[in-house]
């Protein structure tokens, strides 16, 4: 299965730009499933220390606009978005097929720091972690922080996942340490973990934080580069089927 994952960078000036040569690039590699970052449509509501419900809602009404070319491409999409549920915010992934939008999972796990208020923007989650089948690839969501908690990591594995989806959005120099958490969560799950990006609005051209793909073996694939940013690789499913039986993911 050819899968794609991208960096985006959060600069409402530029995203129609970004957006253009990502979907040529999805249709020219014959992606079958697209990763997006965390909240790709927006600025990221979380560098505030407080978010307004008016901010709020202009980034609810920017992703429902965003999604109407989000349901064109050619392929299986997973992306976050903000959401407003019975006077509660929530920050979801869902999954695009065939047009149409089914939600998978509330983020849980959230950090309250410097360009990362997320526990004071938003509500957690109901705290599950199920998988789903998307196409051909059964998927264990874990959003940004939650890849951490590699608990759920084993989990997705034990319920037969063969990848884990990880939006993310992330400072350049943080990349060595995320690379390490996508590493362990693939080798212990047996998956393949996908992760993709959100860049800081300021950062110049040239300038990412890393999207990649790492494989059940622990082995980064592929990853983007300088000045790249989005990249695709093939898959083989049934490599992550056998990885359940391989140490340390056949131990319960």
């Amino acid at each position: 299965m050819k899968v794609t994952v991208c960096e985006i960078i959060a600069n409402p000036a530029t995203l129609e730009a970004q957006w253009q040569a990502l979907s040529t690039h999805v249709q020219d590699h014959h992606s079958e499933f697209l990763l997006l970052p965390e909240m790709p449509f927006s600025p990221w509501l979380c560098a505030s220390e407080q978010v307004t419900d008016d901010a709020w809602q202009q980034a609810i009404d920017s992703h429902e606009k965003w999604l109407t070319k989000v349901k064109q491409l050619p392929c299986h999409t997973i992306l976050t978005l903000p959401v407003l549920e019975n006077g509660k915010r929530l920050h979801r992934t869902v999954a695009i097929e065939n047009g149409q939008m089914s939600a998978l999972h509330d983020k849980f796990y959230l950090p309250n720091e410097e360009y990362f208020w997320e526990s004071n923007c938003y509500e957690r989650g109901d705290g599950q972690f199920k998988a789903a089948l998307i196409g051909e690839a059964k998927v264990g969501m874990q959003m940004c922080t939650e890849i951490w908690y590699q608990e759920h990591s084993r989990h997705y594995g034990q319920q037969g996942t063969h990848l884990l989806a990880n939006p993310r959005a992330n400072y350049p120099e943080d990349q060595g340490i995320w690379k390490n958490a996508t590493v362990t969560a693939a080798y212990c799950s047996g998956n393949y973990v996908l992760t993709s990006n959100l860049l800081p609005e300021d950062l110049g051209a040239g300038v990412g934080a890393g999207a990649w793909v790492v494989n059940p073996a622990g082995e980064t694939i592929v990853q983007t580069g300088p000045g790249e940013y989005m990249v695709t690789v093939n898959i083989d499913l049934h490599t992550a089927q056998q990885a359940k039986q391989t140490y340390p993911c056949y131990i319960k």
